[in-house]
């Protein structure tokens, strides 16, 4: 593997720490980055809109001086399926990885 690809993944590992999906947009691999930008920030969005349900349904009981049931899959589903997505995002990155013919592996310099 040359040094310019090794660098090349470095970055977008690199940039993948933003947020899914910019790693795949360092390179270049627009279509792929914009689908799992679009994925986390739905996740994101289905967690906030979870969390959001949950703190209403906790003051609903309170001001009725009901107990609340507190149903952590609710939460913990939206957060495990953007861990996935994350996960996923990195092993595009390794696997898809744009190859270029014009490089010279280290291997082929010697």
């Amino acid at each position: 593997m040359s040094t310019k690809k090794k660098s090349n993944q470095a970055k977008a590992l690199a940039a993948n720490i933003i947020a899914p999906g910019v790693g795949q947009l360092v390179q270049k691999r627009f279509l792929s980055g914009i689908i799992y930008l679009l994925s986390s920030i739905c996740g994101v969005v289905w967690l906030v809109i979870a969390f959001i349900q949950f703190m209403i349904n906790t003051w609903q009981a309170a001001m009725n001086g009901k107990t609340m049931e507190y149903h952590t899959k609710d939460i913990l589903i939206p957060i495990i399926a953007i861990i996935i997505l994350w996960v996923i995002s990195y092993i595009d990155i390794f696997v898809f990885a744009p190859k270029n013919d014009t490089e010279v592996s280290d291997d082929q310099k010697s």
